[in-house]
């Protein structure tokens, strides 16, 4: 369930940053290719949500920096 939510998040980042990468394409190649992506990432992100109700809940960590924090910079 875990890579799962990591599929899940990383897939509603993709909703974000495809319409600024269409925003900037200037072939119809390109354009055509996001529009599908973009298609295909919506698609899938309903059915992980169809088919695991839970996947949106976030889960707070209890060291959400840890790598920072091993080396003081934070």
């Amino acid at each position: 369930m875990k890579e799962l939510k990591k599929i899940y998040w990383y897939e509603k980042e993709l909703l974000v940053v495809i319409p600024l990468l269409l925003s900037n394409a200037h072939t119809f190649e390109l354009v055509d290719s996001l529009c599908v992506l973009n298609k295909y990432t919506r698609d899938h992100i309903k059915l992980l949500e169809d088919n695991f109700p839970n996947i949106n809940k976030l889960e707070i960590p209890i060291n959400p920096y840890p790598l920072l924090q091993r080396k003081k910079i934070l």
